[in-house]
């Protein structure tokens, strides 16, 4: 039963684990639990008899109690192991003389306060393993044994494990500390990396933990430190994004949008007023749908060029799904997002020749592109993927590996696959993002 429960652990770790699987194990598990309970009952009845038939003494009316406390169990659907055994004990001390059964027994119960005391004591039952048979043994010959040098191991295994809480805590506090700081970054990370901070606030205000326990703290603390420093190396790039993009980088990022080798300011009509002036009217431009500001208008507020940057990478705009046959519709609310619908505008005249990815299998509950040279090589064609493709590009000029952003709609993942080259993937929803996880990270399914 033990290696079964280890392998379930293995399987559920690697999301190997079926429900299936589990309802018949548990199926075993209670089978065997009915035996084991009518085959206590048995001996518990057997134990009962003997004692029954021993002259009266002080060893025998506490072996009346230990039958008493084990025939409740039992009825209850209770194991009771421990007290069997310590009826065992007793039984078989009783066969002696009295001197010798007192010595016995006081031998016997100092020996069973200690093996209490080292049960929750993570490493103890190993470290006093063989010299507590060895004592048990002298004890059931009525010998004297010395027990201060085990209760001087279980100290010291005590003292390792109070060490070992407070080293817990400490990681603990600082996985919680860290992930407080980098919590408003929107990405599948950072939510995996909160769900495990949530548990290490719980298992932090636990007291005394049983071995079972600290196993799982320090599970939990090994699943979150491993996700912290891929947790900070995003966040840092995201700080790093938005730093680079001061006044003197917006021009690279407006070229992004460059189509056919013409800026936006070099686009006609636009005489160096491009989106964020005050051009001629939408029929001397060129751009269907881009009216000017009136006279009468106050003029539009000038974002940061880093806000326009940021808000690009991290969470972009709904407004870059838009239909990129109105690419500047929402300019006069979103400037950033008309030239993202405009980026993806300028792809659009290619869509019909994008091949679809390949192996892509059926129930993916995600959308996937190929992307190379801010261009999409494969996947259905669309204005949100198309921007989503500039963007990349201004991504890998910067230096950057991995992005995942979300908007009011989807949420995007984005792996760099070397030079100019991204595998790009879509969902409604961080758990459906994950049917693409293994495609994004080796590029198959």
């Amino acid at each position: 039963m033990e290696r079964q429960q280890n392998e379930f652990r293995v399987r559920q770790s690697t999301g190997r684990l079926s429900e299936t699987a589990v309802d018949a194990w548990r199926e075993s598990l209670e089978t065997a639990r009915l035996q084991t309970l009518q085959a206590q009952r048995e001996e518990l009845a057997e134990l009962a008899e003997h004692l029954g038939q021993r002259a009266g003494g002080q060893a025998l009316n506490d072996a009346r109690v230990a039958l008493d406390v084990a025939r409740m169990t039992l009825q209850g659907g209770g194991l009771a192991t421990e007290e069997l055994r310590e009826l065992r004990a007793v039984a078989q001390a009783l066969t002696h003389s009295p001197e010798l059964a007192g010595r016995i027994l006081v031998g016997q119960r100092e020996l069973a306060e200690l093996e209490r005391s080292a049960r929750d004591v993570p490493g103890a039952v190993t470290a006093l393993g063989e010299p507590l048979n060895e004592a048990r043994r002298a004890v059931e010959r009525g010998e004297a044994y010395d027990l201060a040098p085990l209760w001087a191991t279980l100290e010291r295994q005590m003292s390792q494990a109070a060490a070992q809480r407070q080293d817990f805590d400490a990681r603990a506090d600082f996985v919680i500390a860290e992930y407080d700081e980098v919590r408003g970054l929107a990405g599948e990370t950072i939510q995996r990396l909160g769900r495990l901070a949530d548990a290490l606030r719980a298992q932090r205000r636990l007291g005394p933990m049983s071995a079972g326990a600290r196993e799982r703290y320090a599970q939990t603390l090994e699943g979150a430190e491993a996700l912290l420093g891929e947790a900070r190396a995003e966040y840092e790039a995201a700080q790093k994004v938005t730093a680079t993009f001061g006044e003197a980088a917006l021009d690279d990022l407006l070229d992004v949008f460059d189509f056919g080798g013409e800026s936006l300011d070099d686009a006609p009509g636009g005489q160096g007023e491009g989106l964020f002036g005050s051009g001629p009217a939408s029929g001397a431009t060129g751009w269907p749908g881009l009216v000017p500001q009136g006279a009468d208008e106050p003029p539009a507020r000038d974002l940061d060029h880093a806000e326009l940057a940021s808000s690009a990478l991290l969470s972009p705009s709904p407004a870059s799904t838009a239909p990129a046959s109105t690419p500047a519709a929402s300019a006069g609310s979103d400037p950033f997002a008309a030239l993202l619908a405009l980026g993806a505008a300028g792809g659009q005249k290619e869509e019909d020749h994008v091949p679809a990815v390949r192996g892509l299998p059926a129930g993916v509950r995600a959308e996937v592109w190929q992307v190379s040279a801010g261009e999409l090589r494969a996947g259905t064609p669309g204005a949100a993927a198309q921007g989503m493709a500039t963007l990349l590009a201004q991504a890998a000029a910067l230096g950057l590996h991995r992005l995942d952003m979300a908007d009011d709609t989807h949420v995007w993942s984005a792996r760099s696959v070397g030079g100019d080259g991204w595998r790009l993937a879509r969902a409604s929803d961080w758990d459906s993002l994950d049917d693409a996880g293994t495609w994004l990270d080796t590029g198959e399914f």
